[in-house]
């Protein structure tokens, strides 16, 4: 171990054991905020979705660098979430190769995805991985498309967004995701930051959405955050051990 640590992994040195009972509800008043942790974050109870994803990625990860792919528990977490808010359509600005579609997919059949993924090179993977459900996904190269196209979809079922952002592909498409973000903000939705410890973007955008947001609830640690916007819930942060 390098014997010079930086300040973020000091801090979660620090603050583990609290996380630790926090995962577990320990010191969360909110009933909101309780439930979800324990029912859905830590949800110890398995499910039939998880034989799929884990099957999925044994396809997928052959072809892959260590670290590439979202691991099973973090495919199994985001599951639990999407199963939980039950959103019938559903944004996702990045692939992980699949693995994050699959996984919000599963809980409905009836749900359609907008998926954004400008990188050619993941294509093929994509048409494999994801050709279960490709009468449910409409893929678009165009961030400004994409996001334009969902908040129409949005509007017109009145349905909360549902956003998964695994990564953003330049600082081109940044300030597109930011504002369509800050709209979710100022509403309700959910918005799944993936990635932050190795997309700065995304870590970047993640951070801002925080001192940006008036109301709601996030849930996560360094690497995933799930942020809960609903006016009718107080503006607090749950750092957790995930």
């Amino acid at each position: 171990m390098s014997k010079h640590l930086d300040v973020d992994t000091l801090r979660r040195y620090s603050t583990a054991w609290k996380r630790f009972c926090r995962s577990h509800g320990f010191g969360i008043h909110s009933p909101f905020a309780y439930n979800f942790v324990v029912d859905v974050i830590h949800q110890q109870l398995p499910y039939y979705a998880y034989d799929v994803l884990e099957q999925m990625r044994r396809q997928i990860a052959p072809r892959k660098f260590k670290g590439e792919l979202m691991s099973l528990k973090n495919a199994k977490l985001l599951f639990r979430i999407a199963n939980h808010f039950n959103p019938k359509h559903i944004l996702q600005i990045g692939s992980s190769y699949g693995l994050s579609a699959a996984a919000t997919l599963l809980p409905d059949r009836s749900s359609h995805l907008w998926l954004h993924e400008p990188d050619s090179a993941l294509h093929t993977t994509l048409d494999t991985t994801l050709h279960p459900f490709a009468s449910r996904i409409t893929f678009d190269d165009s961030i400004v498309n994409i996001t334009t196209n969902y908040s129409a979809a949005i509007d017109e079922s009145q349905q909360k967004p549902f956003v998964v952002i695994n990564n953003i592909h330049n600082a081109a498409s940044y300030s597109q995701v930011q504002f369509f973000v800050n709209s979710v903000l100022a509403g309700n939705g959910v918005i799944v930051f993936r990635n932050i410890s190795t997309q700065p973007l995304v870590a970047q955008l993640c951070n801002e959405s925080k001192q940006y947001a008036t109301s709601g609830m996030s849930f996560g640690n360094h690497r995933t955050i799930v942020f809960v916007a609903d006016k009718k819930l107080p503006r607090q942060d749950f750092s957790l051990w995930l």
